[in-house]
């Protein structure tokens, strides 16, 4: 029998979820595994979450080697896997602003030698048809296990007769963000722009110029404005993230609690405009190293 919200039985349930022992029991799910939470002050719960946010990667590798050790076992716990989950994604969007700022070239050319300068160079110059970095391969890494992830959510949720309108669009957002995610990680990559360099080596033509002398639909000027619009994506995600309330009842409508939805809001609000501009970046930073030269050889 297929339950509809047209049901009369649904407002029955909706009342029994709002009372306050079924809200006790609620709280108790969800804190499950940490003993006391609720009771500590704001900045000792701040300092659990996160300690448990930066032991994200020792509960991951516990939990696939060793699931029945205590690290394994914890992170079955609802609130527990939501820190846990939460932490990987901020260290994935983490990994897009080094990315988009080029962190490690600045790194590199402030604390490394001549021979890393050298080598520095040589890649910046080879830039079209390089190699990935390493962080590159993490975020490439990370793209294909959340596609993996949110296909197999997506075809048991539509498997399923009763889903709610909330899952169905978190799903179809994910779904929006890695299909741009996942192509411009590949052509990121340099695949295509790696075959095209090794081709033109075979023909003796030279690949390697000046990036504003690139075609106008070069694979890696394609992929950094699909990596710019993942960007954004990825980090408007984080709304899943802020909706999680520690008042497990309907809200009332108050002045205080509006307040606090308004700061998440700013909060994502700047985030957005962050990721805007480290895509801006990532997509004119090289152009900007040669403008100044165009601009003496013009006058």
């Amino acid at each position: 029998m297929h339950i509809s919200w047209s049901t009369p039985s649904i407002p029955v349930c909706l009342q029994f979820v709002a009372h306050s022992n079924v809200q006790q029991l609620l709280g108790q799910v969800w804190y499950d595994g940490m003993p006391g939470f609720k009771r500590l002050s704001p900045i000792a719960q701040l300092t659990e979450i996160a300690k448990i946010g930066c032991l994200f990667p020792i509960y991951c590798f516990a939990f696939l080697f060793a699931p029945k050790s205590s690290f394994g076992a914890a992170i079955k716990k609802p609130f527990i896997k939501f820190i846990v989950h939460s932490a990987a994604y901020c260290c994935f969007l983490l990994l897009l602003v080094i990315v988009s700022l080029r962190v490690e070239t600045l790194i590199m050319e402030l604390l490394g030698n001549e021979w890393i300068l050298q080598r520095l160079r040589q890649a910046e110059h080879e830039s079209r048809g390089g190699f990935p970095s390493i962080v590159e391969l993490l975020i490439m890494v990370f793209v294909c296990h959340r596609y993996q992830t949110i296909s197999s959510s997506f075809s048991s949720s539509s498997s399923s007769s009763c889903s709610s309108s909330s899952s169905s669009s978190s799903s179809s957002s994910s779904y929006v963000s890695l299909a741009i995610g996942v192509p411009s990680c590949l052509v990121d990559h340099r695949a295509t722009a790696w075959f095209l360099s090794q081709r033109a080596e075979w023909y003796g033509e030279n690949y390697y110029y000046p990036k504003e002398m690139w075609p106008y639909f070069d694979p890696i000027l394609i992929s950094e404005g699909m990596f710019g619009a993942a960007n954004i994506l990825s980090f408007l995600k984080l709304v899943h993230i802020f909706s999680v309330n520690p008042y497990m009842g309907p809200l009332q409508v108050a002045l205080g609690r509006m307040v606090i939805d308004i700061i998440k809001f700013f909060f994502i609000y700047t985030l957005v405009l962050f990721a805007f501009g480290c895509g801006k970046f990532k997509r004119l930073s090289r152009f900007c190293q040669s403008l100044p030269h165009t601009i003496t050889n013009v006058a």
